[in-house]
């Protein structure tokens, strides 16, 4: 729905002001569809945005304290199993089980996500420093 079908609606005798609440059941069956699609994809994208969150904030604490870089180093490359310079969101997720970092498999998916700033599939030594050093950038 269109902005300005809202606000004729909203000015229309059918928005019952006094609740502040649109009725639902005078939306036509497109309008109640779009409606229920657009809230679900809002909510899911709201979701993977806690995730994310939660998954920085679980990073974030451990960050440096027991890894410094030249430590964060050796393990990228013992986990780059196939010695491309890349790891695979499988090595990926070694990586983070070496680091004692427990991400669940969404949590693991975001952040590989957000660290693939080239978006080939695979994160190169330099981008997951940059993160291991500034992980407020992973969203």
């Amino acid at each position: 729905m269109s902005i300005q079908t809202w606000i004729l609606y909203l000015s229309s005798t059918k928005y019952n002001r006094r609740s502040n609440v649109l009725p639902f059941s005078s939306l036509t069956q497109e309008s109640k569809r779009s409606t229920i699609i657009g809230g679900t994809v809002l909510a899911i994208g709201l979701a993977y945005i806690a995730l994310g969150r939660m998954a920085a904030n679980k990073l974030k604490a451990l960050r440096n304290k027991e890894y410094p870089d030249k430590k964060i180093k050796s393990l990228f490359k013992k986990h780059d199993s196939d010695k491309s310079g890349r790891l695979t969101f499988e090595e990926f997720m070694a990586l983070l089980k070496e680091l004692k970092i427990e991400l669940g498999h969404q949590e693991a998916e975001v952040v590989y996500m957000g660290l693939d700033r080239d978006m080939n599939h695979g994160l190169t030594l330099e981008e997951f420093q940059k993160f291991w050093s500034t992980s407020d950038e992973i969203v």
